[in-house]
């Protein structure tokens, strides 16, 4: 295991690096996206660490990666002292702290690029835009949000005054999904929504909606969504979800990609399985009085249901081609885009400072989530959090719309590209 100097050193060269990559005379945007991951069950973080890729590659980019293998290769030899192995047992604490651990380096890496992103833009940018500075047109908004650990970002821009400082008043309301938000965003009823790009993606190609994807919200960890079931039910394994009934917020939407996914990994179909609709704040409930077999649970929900009635994760969906999958995202639609643009501006400056603070900040994460969601300290303190990128990947929610053609959503290819850039 490196020593201090060793760590020391490393940051001195990054800082040395990021100088260069900003200041120097050829001055290129780094774009880190956790795209295309095809890891099997039993992968590591670093697995997913995704492509690096720049007009013409940079040397930060190079030393981020290295970076990113040694902080890997460390934790392996730790692991390896302490467990004997380099797999530890799928239900040991250990297992989890373990791979949180990585996912901290993965996250790490993830911040890091999005701030140097964000600091050649900034020295690149000159005198401005009109339409990206200025007083926003519209001084308050309202933002739709699925209540979620993936929605930190958010949150803590809220709880920090970064909207504020923006000139910005932001009213946030909670949404059940933002299939179900978009038609009331179409009539005005929101400014802003935060939901799953599933939503966003079949509005569009099926309504025309002409919906616009402004930021990204959040990317599944390990053990971030689970599938959950009572404890003493006899669902161990995949395989015991067969002609089971399993809880999901939404139908034919984000959660069809990530339970057939895993359930295709063994060899099922999500049609083996009868998917209920009910909202992520019930579900504990629901399973607690048996209306269901099995659930769908993101974070805070997993842990609150780990706490109050002790249940069991089946499966953690963070797993094989869905590893990294992007989840949320902000949308607008085009019309408010182009009437309001320096409020949109505003408001992405304000939440990336949001989602920079969320990715590098854990007690930021569980204060917000306590103030927002009402978690308890107890479960704000053992919750897995999810990582929140900085910008927009197209290659990354590229992924989303590709899925979605696999499982059925879609009838046909779709480029994420125009509702993006």
């Amino acid at each position: 295991m490196p020593g201090k100097t060793g760590k020391v050193r490393r940051f001195q060269l990054f800082f040395h690096y990021v100088a260069d990559s900003v200041t120097g005379p050829r001055r290129q945007r780094v774009v880190v996206g956790i795209d295309g991951c095809q890891a099997p069950a039993g992968k590591h973080c670093g697995d997913r660490a995704g492509s690096m890729a720049a007009a013409r590659p940079r040397p930060v980019v190079a030393w981020m990666w290295g970076y990113y293998m040694a902080c890997l290769g460390s934790f392996r030899r730790r692991t390896h002292a302490t467990a004997g192995m380099h797999v530890l047992g799928p239900g040991s604490l250990a297992a989890v702290a373990a791979i949180r651990r990585i996912c901290r380096c993965s996250s790490m890496v993830i911040t890091l690029v999005g701030l140097v992103t964000l600091g050649a833009a900034g020295c690149t940018s000159g005198s401005g835009n009109s339409s990206q500075s200025g007083t926003p047109e519209k001084a308050s908004i309202v933002v739709g949000a699925v209540p979620a650990t993936d929605t930190a970002g958010l949150y803590i821009a809220q709880q920090q005054g970064f909207f504020a400082a923006e000139g910005l008043h932001v009213k946030i309301v909670p949404i059940v999904s933002a299939e179900l938000a978009i038609s009331k965003q179409l009539a005005g009823g929101y400014d802003v929504t935060l939901g799953n790009y599933v939503s966003y993606i079949q509005a569009d190609a099926e309504q025309g909606a002409d919906l616009r994807i402004i930021a990204e919200g959040s990317v599944m960890q390990a053990t971030n969504q689970e599938i959950a079931t009572l404890p003493g039910s006899r669902i161990v394994t995949l395989a015991g979800l067969r002609g089971a009934t399993l809880a999901v917020n939404v139908q034919n939407n984000i959660g069809t990609i990530l339970i057939g996914s895993a359930l295709a990994a063994d060899g099922l179909s999500i049609r083996n399985v009868k998917l209920v609709a009910i909202p992520f704040p019930l579900m504990v409930t629901a399973l607690k009085d048996h209306k269901v077999d099995a659930a769908w649970l993101p974070e805070p929900f997993l842990s609150t249901a780990d706490q109050q009635i002790g249940a069991r994760g089946v499966l953690d969906l963070d797993e094989g081609a869905v590893t990294g999958f992007p989840v949320v995202g902000y949308a607008v639609t085009r019309t408010f885009e182009q009437r309001y643009p320096r409020t949109v501006a505003a408001f992405i400056r304000a939440l990336e400072r949001g989602q920079a603070l969320a990715d590098s900040s854990r007690a930021a994460v569980e204060q917000a989530t306590k103030a927002f969601l009402g978690v308890s300290p107890q479960t704000a303190a053992v919750m897995a959090v999810p990582a929140f990128p900085l910008g927009v990947d197209r290659v990354r929610l590229q992924r989303v719309a590709d899925a979605m053609q696999r499982f059925g959503l879609l009838k046909q290819p779709f480029s994420i590209g125009q509702m993006i850039g």
